[in-house]
This record gives structure tokens, sequence and C-alpha cells, in this order.
């Protein structure tokens, strides 16, 4: 999938901003195009599966690798990024959104099709 961008950089020799790198790609294809910049909050509302994943048993994992010093927060992070990778590439392979991270826990989302009854 391409990925949304902005044109915000440019002007200065600088590429356009890949804007999905900063907000999740659903919130991205709202954006782009538009002329004029947002000036208050904005929101939609629509159909969509979520699902929030959260570790289990992280807390008790963290306290345990703290113990150990510098290689235990080293272990945490490969942890980490091994678990978060596997999910949010599920989630992307199955036409979903990461719209956040928080600690050890995510949130993704997949709009529901606009064909369905609703």
């Amino acid at each position: 999938m391409e990925q949304p961008t902005t044109g915000a950089g440019q002007g200065n020799g600088a590429e356009p901003v890949a804007l999905s790198s900063y907000v999740a790609a659903l919130a991205a294809r709202s954006l782009v195009g538009r002329r004029e910049p947002l000036r208050e909050p904005h929101g939609e509302q629509l159909a969509a599966a979520v699902l929030f994943a959260d570790i289990s048993g992280f807390t008790a994992l963290t306290e345990r690798l703290a113990r150990t010093g510098p290689g235990g927060v080293e272990e945490l992070t490969e942890l980490l990024n091994g678990c978060f990778g596997q999910l949010v590439q599920l989630v992307i392979d199955h036409g979903g959104d990461v719209v956040k991270f928080a600690g050890d826990a995510l949130l993704a989302l997949w709009p529901a099709d606009e064909d369905l009854p609703g």
C-alpha cells in the first residue's frame, strides 16, 4: 500500500513527509488532499472491528528483567519488538490499521465494508 504523504517539508528541499509514519493510516487517508489545514479537532464515526491486545504478565516480566540490569532492558526491548512486530504484520496482512501503542498494548481496527448492511 502506498504511504499517504503531506506537502509539509516541501519548498525547503526536503522530501514529503510520510504522514502515516506519524498517524494511523486511516487518519492519514482522511487528511491527504485537504486544501485547508485543520483549525480545530475533527472526528468521524465509522463501523469497524476493533482489537485491543495486551501482553499478559508484562509487569511481572518487566520487574524480573529490570533486576538483571541493562541486559534485562535489552531483552525486554527485543521481546516487545518481536511480539509487536508479529502483531503489526498480522494486522496489516489482514487489512487492518494499527491505531495506537500504549506500553504493552496495541489498538487496531478494520473499517467495515461500506457495502455491508448495517
